[in-house]
């Protein structure tokens, strides 16, 4: 009986390889899926070309709070010019996610996120600054990210402005100025 399910089972693993058209050598018959707590393997590399690809396969890892091959998958996304995914680097490195949290890091992965348009690591940069997280706390050099992000639409960097501008941080206090961006930061959907 136990060979007469195994040649079975042989002819329909013959079967399925004959169908995709691959030729591979013949695999045991799969494990049962991984227990809810168990980390999903890891997909190898030479298979996975494409930055978005990469990128998606790095969001699975987080979403199951597999840090190691999420950082290793955004980290080839990144490199090979994924701007979602040098933004996602640079979040878990500021707030510390899966890696010891390092300011250095997360200010560099937002900067070359920035660098290719993105907003919010605009923003990031910004917030860095003006908080003296990584970097010697530098308003004006806050004040300049904040303003490029504002340029893209991001409504906090425009109430961030606003806030610059109340105090006179970076710049000589202006409440005129001050109203004027946090009308634009609410006229953006900001709801600080």
């Amino acid at each position: 009986m136990k060979k007469s399910i195994a040649l079975v089972l042989a002819f329909l693993m013959l079967l399925s390889l004959c169908a995709c058209g691959k030729s591979k050598a013949v695999e045991p018959a799969p494990e049962p899926a991984p227990a809810a707590t168990e980390k999903p393997a890891p997909t190898e590399a030479p298979e996975v070309t494409d930055p978005a690809e990469m990128f998606r396969l790095a969001v699975q890892y987080l979403k199951a709070k597999d840090y190691d091959n999420a950082l290793v998958w955004l980290t080839k996304a990144a490199e090979a010019g994924n701007v979602d995914a040098m933004f996602n680097l640079g979040v878990l490195y500021y707030k510390g996610e899966g890696v010891k949290q390092d300011f250095a890091a997360a200010l560099d992965w937002f900067t070359k996120a920035a660098d290719k348009g993105d907003g919010d690591s605009m923003f990031n940069v910004g917030r860095m600054y003006s908080n003296g997280e990584g970097v010697d706390q530098d308003y004006e050099k806050a004040l300049d990210w904040y303003t490029k992000a504002a340029d893209k639409g991001v409504g906090e960097a425009m109430n961030n402005i606003s806030y610059l501008y109340a105090n006179g941080y970076g710049v000589e206090k202006d409440n005129a100025k001050a109203e004027d961006w946090l009308a634009k930061a609410e006229a953006a959907g900001y709801k600080g």
